[in-house]
């Protein structure tokens, strides 16, 4: 009536697999989709095997998405996710999906499911990609005056909002190598520090005649972000 567990679970289709433990805990059933911030969840993936075709099975309207374009993709997951839906944390959450692409992170996240104004926590995320992959889950939002590097490293520190936050980034890709320091608060001010060494800037912009590898030093500071109205003092 106001819970369901299911320890040990497992399931297998020809294509997809799940092996975890499952608890949910709720005031009712009924009220479950009024109530969903308040939904408590301890989910323990021991291997979670999915391929997209079976996704597609249950939601065709899925194909329209880039991700799901290659039917026969596999992403698999394992970790633990804890907590009330509007205050969750998980735990050596670990993503793997396309080509060679592994998301590796702990997080809090508190305020779903409105993700407009949830804050998040990731305190150590880091993540291995490439052209491929990026392709096949961005899709036509990549614009086609930019190329991808074929590899790309990076390791995240992110804290806030979609709107208000403080995050650094270290980067590594075949084009070179950069850092990025960025704070934003609600009123839009500013302050970055962009750190590049010997990063191939006309390979990313698909114009050999701008430059070679740079190495830069540069450090913003200002409010706004119309290109019409922003304010910001540049040394580099």
């Amino acid at each position: 009536q106001h819970s369901i567990t299911a320890n040990k679970l497992k399931a297998k289709t020809n294509n997809s697999s799940i092996d975890a433990d499952l608890h949910l805990q709720y005031s009712s059933f009924k009220s479950l989709k009024d109530s969903m911030p308040f939904l408590i969840m301890n989910l323990d993936m021991g291997n979670v095997r999915i391929k997209n075709s079976d996704i597609l099975y249950f939601n065709p309207q899925l194909i329209k998405q880039p991700f799901f374009k290659d039917k026969t993709n596999i992403t698999t997951i394992s970790g633990l996710v804890t907590g009330r839906v509007n205050n969750l944390k998980g735990k050596n959450l670990v993503i793997k999906t396309g080509n060679n692409t592994i998301v590796k992170t702990d997080f809090s996240i508190s305020g779903l499911p409105e993700v407009k104004t949830a804050f998040f926590n990731f305190p150590h995320l880091k993540m291995t990609s490439g052209k491929r992959d990026i392709e096949m889950m961005a899709g036509p939002s990549i614009p086609k005056s930019i190329e991808l590097p074929a590899n790309i490293n990076m390791q995240i520190v992110f804290k806030g909002s979609t709107k208000s936050f403080a995050s650094t980034m270290g980067l590594n890709s075949s084009f070179g190598d950069a850092h990025l320091i960025a704070t934003i608060d609600q009123k839009e001010n500013f302050t970055s520090k962009v750190s590049m060494n010997g990063f191939d800037l006309s390979r990313l912009l698909k114009d050999t005649t701008i430059c070679g590898p740079i190495t830069l030093t540069a450090l913003a500071n200002g409010q706004g972000f119309d290109i019409k109205t922003i304010k910001a003092r540049i040394n580099a």
